[in-house]
């Protein structure tokens, strides 16, 4: 029987269950209502199901079906289709049910806030994955794929808060999430040198998300109606 060092269950739990109380006090502090992010924290949680079920289906194909496809093409398919288009769309989607469920309180920076969140539910769950694995692995993973989770999913919230104040269109926003995360994916998938240039990605995501919540303070505008959440 293998067990798991207690080492990797405080790496892999503590830092996202840190992150949820700490977005839950910026959304206090941003006088809007704390519980939207814990609902995001709790839904980017089952949000890692249709990534785990498309991982299994994909591999359940090629053991069986040899596609005979060259390296690159698959490459690329794999780290921004099957893997990031998979997992960052998952994510939109129950985050995009949570906002819809929260009108009361809400501002721009806070649906930002959730997405944090629920990207860091999403890595609560993901990091299982990890839990054998050396604590140095864990962190290294925590410190790359798990700021990469937050920032990416934040940057899907600040999509969702510009169409809900009317500010412009979400899609450019969840292609730039989705680029990040594939950027990063594929780059691990090349190894060698290339991998050693994969951290940059989560330190870009994590600034763009930074300055895409410092942002959306702009669509706190009391008493204006929008489209997706009209005044009762």
């Amino acid at each position: 029987m293998m067990l798991v060092a207690p080492a990797n269950l405080v790496l892999a739990y503590a830092p996202p269950l840190a992150l949820l109380l700490v977005f839950r006090r910026a959304a206090a502090l941003a006088d809007s209502d704390p519980r939207i992010v814990t609902h995001g924290f709790l839904a980017g949680i089952p949000a890692i199901l249709p990534a785990v079920a498309v991982l299994a289906a994909v591999l359940a194909l090629g053991a069986g079906v040899p596609l005979g496809l060259p390296a690159a093409p698959v490459r690329v398919l794999r780290s921004f289709g099957l893997s990031a288009g998979v997992e960052e769309l998952s994510k939109l989607a129950a985050l995009a049910l949570v906002v819809r469920s929260h009108r009361s309180r809400l501002t721009g920076r806070v649906v930002v806030l959730a997405g944090a969140a629920a990207g860091a539910g999403f890595a609560f769950v993901e990091n299982s994955l990890y839990l054998i694995d050396l604590p140095r692995v864990l962190l290294l993973r925590l410190l790359t794929a798990g700021v990469l989770h937050v920032s990416t999913t934040a940057i899907c919230g600040y999509g969702i808060a510009m169409v809900a104040y009317r500010y412009g269109r979400m899609l450019p926003w969840i292609l730039c999430a989705i680029v990040l995360h594939g950027s990063y994916n594929l780059l691990i998938d090349l190894g060698g040198l290339a991998s050693i240039w994969a951290p940059i990605v989560p330190v870009l995501a994590a600034l763009l998300a930074w300055s895409r919540y410092n942002h959306a303070e702009q669509f706190r505008l009391p008493g204006r109606r929008t489209r997706a959440y009209p005044d009762s």
